[in-house]
């Protein structure tokens, strides 16, 4: 467009020079307006359409619900494994409704720019625990490191023919310390430290398993019947130790 401009104001300019000088003829004309042209390195004859076609410019408003990110927010506990992470809670996006200024060129989008915008909704963290560990002391003063605690049922139980053997499930002789695990939940062999806030049983070490220990339960071994009536069923902190 600047192109035709131009060969018309220098055409329109020649044309009143002529007529002031009284040499105007139209054969004049059309020659100084072909060389006005081809100054611009083209004829009147040979300007394209595509040239000549005005972009089409719009502006439109377009409304998104977006998403606001969520943090994590994590939380040192002593009741998984040391170094693992687990996620407690679920983060949840926020929500902000906003509107864009759209600009449109023969109908692509070239830009966008922010209008308005409109709070929704918080986003709330993920809350992950992470397993540190910790030491626990005994009445005696001895300070263990413990990996992870658990709180379990725990019974107990001792020679008592012909429902126990003093074998046990991993062919260690039946004493005090001897602890039937769920493999499952306690692998065999595991140390661990057994306590409450009434009673301490101490040192104990995952060696035999037992048909009705399944699941979240510990038996405990004792040397003699009475114990085992007076440990009773309870609750205890199983501390599984480094």
């Amino acid at each position: 467009m600047n192109k035709l401009k131009t060969i018309a104001l220098v055409t329109a300019c020649l044309f009143c020079a002529f007529v002031v000088i009284g040499t105007l003829t139209p054969t004049t004309v059309l020659a100084v307006a072909e060389d006005s042209a081809e100054y611009e390195g083209m004829s009147l004859e040979n300007v394209s359409a595509e040239e000549q076609k005005e972009e089409k410019v719009e502006f439109e408003t377009e409304t998104r619900l977006e998403d606001i990110p969520y943090g994590t927010t994590e939380v040192q506990v002593d009741t998984i494994p040391r170094g693992t992470r687990e996620v407690a809670s679920a983060g949840v996006y926020g929500k902000v409704s906003r509107t864009y200024l759209v600009k449109y060129v023969d109908g692509v989008k070239m830009d966008e720019a922010l209008y308005t915008e409109f709070h929704v909704s918080d986003p709330v963290n993920e809350v992950v625990n992470v397993g540190v560990g910790g030491t626990v002391a005994a009445k005696d003063g001895t300070v263990y490191s413990y990996n992870y605690r658990k709180q379990m049922e725990a019974t107990a139980y001792t020679y008592l023919p012909p429902y126990t053997t003093m074998t046990t499930a991993t062919g260690e002789t039946l004493r005090k310390g001897i602890v039937a695990v769920d493999p499952k939940v306690i692998p065999l062999h595991t140390r661990m430290f057994i306590t409450s806030d009434k009673i301490e049983y101490g040192l104990g070490v995952a060696e035999d398993t037992g048909g009705k220990i399944k699941g979240n339960i510990v038996d405990l071994a004792y040397m003699s019947y009475d114990e085992c009536i007076q440990f009773g069923r309870r609750q205890m902190q199983v501390y599984i130790l480094d």
